[in-house]
């Protein structure tokens, strides 16, 4: 089968004298080789932590919500590696870990946060 993923992303900045500027996709359509995903909370702490991708081998696609109202948190490329991605409280981020990245990780800036992810296998 393909197209198995969808994706969709918006992007709006307007501040100050800057007029209103904005990007958007949506449908974008992607194929997907395994079949696995997991979807969960999961509490961070300030020490570099593997994200649970439970049974995948090759992570794929993610969407990273961080439910903090007060810190931010790393994505790292592994739990002794460097971080790649920092989102902010109430942020979130979106896209596709490399072939490299294998066996994520996330560490809190200064106090424990939770993250809401999805994971899919590449």
């Amino acid at each position: 089968m393909a197209s198995e993923l969808t994706v969709a992303a918006t992007l709006q900045f307007a501040k100050g004298n800057v007029v209103s500027q904005g990007f958007a996709k949506a449908n974008l359509h992607y194929d997907v080789a395994g079949q696995k995903y997991v979807r969960a909370v999961q509490n961070i702490g300030t020490d570099a932590e593997a994200i649970d991708v439970g049974e995948i081998t090759a992570p794929g696609w993610f969407y990273i919500f961080n439910l903090d109202t007060t810190n931010f948190v790393e994505i790292l490329v592994s739990t002794v590696g460097a971080a790649f991605l920092e989102i902010e409280k109430g942020g979130l981020a979106m896209g596709r870990f490399a072939s490299t990245v294998t066996a994520p990780a996330a560490k809190a800036n200064s106090s424990a946060v939770n993250i809401e992810y999805m994971i899919v296998e590449d």
